[in-house]
């Protein structure tokens, strides 16, 4: 039986033996193509390191290439954010190419908040990432005068442990510091002193600040900033003080002193109340009024950058006897400690 096969167009026959050479070549030609897609290769394999070296505002970490996939690593480094699986549209670091180790630094980080961080490593394939680890920056503070600061968490905040003891803004500006009491009591600017301007008392309780520096954002260490009234408050419902005594503007929250007072009498006095059962560390560094120098010892006060009318800001006040927390407003020329919590 003869076998014809026609091409419509132009009505001449085709050879029947062409099929098989057609299919063929065809499927020669599609292996080609999947060998050329196979070369791609796979996504490579790669370990997040450790976090280790951290302070309040860097870190490191690092990631292994255990294999490449079949192709050239072209980039690789960590990323790292907020977010549970961070990726390189996030923060990230470029740590050269190729397989196996390298180290990486983190940086721009706040102390106290969580943190992921996962190695990824870039190929012809796509970018694979690593194990990913959390971690929250912790570690000693430092001003710019070099003055070191350590933290402690209360409910979701993290304040500093020690007054502040800067003499200089952040950006290296100088403070005033005004030692005669008729200058100072004249002020309307920024300026601080030593209890009874003694380095001795300075050292140990930090520097007395006027009213007038208290809303700058630029006076505590990277991360931390001046209090406002209602970052106190949240602090301090945090140890316990009910909503209702929170706007008082006297003695409120009978116990809460006790959690915020160092404990013993190396600083205060015989009568202390304090056990420190927040961690706050509350010493009793008096303060500078318009014409004297009162109660160290017996008495602490800390600004808060919450103004009252033109003159005059909102502060705490904590007494070796007492058990509350004392919430007033005082004019800005008496000069007062600075307690800094973080942004």
């Amino acid at each position: 039986m003869n076998i014809s096969i026609y091409n419509t167009r132009k009505q001449k026959k085709i050879n029947p033996s062409f099929i098989p050479i057609f299919i063929c070549s065809f499927s020669i030609l599609a292996i080609f193509f999947y060998s050329c897609d196979k070369d791609v290769g796979d996504i490579a394999s790669i370990k997040t390191y450790e976090i280790s070296g951290t302070t309040h505002s860097t870190a490191t970490s690092g990631g292994y290439i255990i294999n490449d996939g079949g192709s050239e690593v072209t980039a690789r480094g960590v990323c790292w954010g907020t977010t549970i699986k961070p990726t390189i549209d996030s923060n990230h670091t470029a740590d050269g190419t190729g397989k196996g180790k390298f180290i990486s630094t983190i940086t721009g980080l706040t102390i106290g908040k969580s943190y992921y961080v996962r190695a990824y490593a870039a190929n012809k394939a796509g970018v694979a990432y690593g194990k990913a680890i959390a971690f929250i920056p912790n570690g000693e503070i430092t001003d710019i005068d070099g003055n070191v600061y350590h933290t402690v968490e209360i409910g979701n905040q993290r304040w500093l442990k020690e007054n502040l003891k800067t003499t200089r803004y952040k950006d290296g500006t100088p403070i005033p510091k005004v030692t005669d009491l008729t200058e100072w009591n004249n002020l309307t600017t920024a300026a601080y002193c030593e209890y009874y301007n003694d380095s001795a008392n300075s050292a140990t309780y930090g520097y007395l600040y006027n009213g007038n520096i208290v809303e700058s954002t630029n006076i505590c260490p990277d991360g931390f900033h001046v209090p406002t009234d209602e970052e106190w408050k949240t602090m301090e419902k945090s140890i316990g003080m009910l909503d209702m005594f929170l706007d008082w503007p006297d003695w409120r929250g009978l116990g809460m002193g006790i959690k915020l007072k160092e404990a013993g009498s190396e600083h205060w006095s015989a009568s202390n109340s304090g056990n420190n059962g927040s961690g706050f560390t509350a010493l009793p560094g008096g303060y500078r009024s318009a014409y004297a120098y009162e109660e160290k010892g017996n008495q602490g006060y800390w600004w808060t950058s919450s103004s009252e009318g033109s003159t005059k800001h909102w502060y705490r006040r904590l007494d070796s006897d007492n058990t509350s927390v004392f919430r007033q407003n005082w004019v800005n020329k008496y000069g007062l400690s600075i307690r800094c919590v973080n942004d």
